[in-house]
């Protein structure tokens, strides 16, 4: 099937990781949603940084 990938690159080279943010955090929650919304997701190292990516599966829609 087709699908759609989202990439989003910095300089860091620090991996991500998912954190707790409780329920009165405001950060920390950046992870936990890619990871809810999309059908597969990981980190590259890119030279002088990372990668972190989302995939999302598209569908067939009847009329379109």
């Amino acid at each position: 099937g087709r699908r759609i990938r989202v990439e989003v690159e910095d300089r860091s080279s620090a991996l991500p990781r998912r954190r707790e943010a409780g329920e009165a955090g405001v950060s920390g929650r950046g992870l936990f949603l890619v990871e809810q919304i999309s059908d597969a997701w990981g980190v590259e190292s890119r030279g002088g940084g990372k990668c972190v990516w989302c995939e999302f599966v598209l569908t067939e829609t009847s009329g379109r």
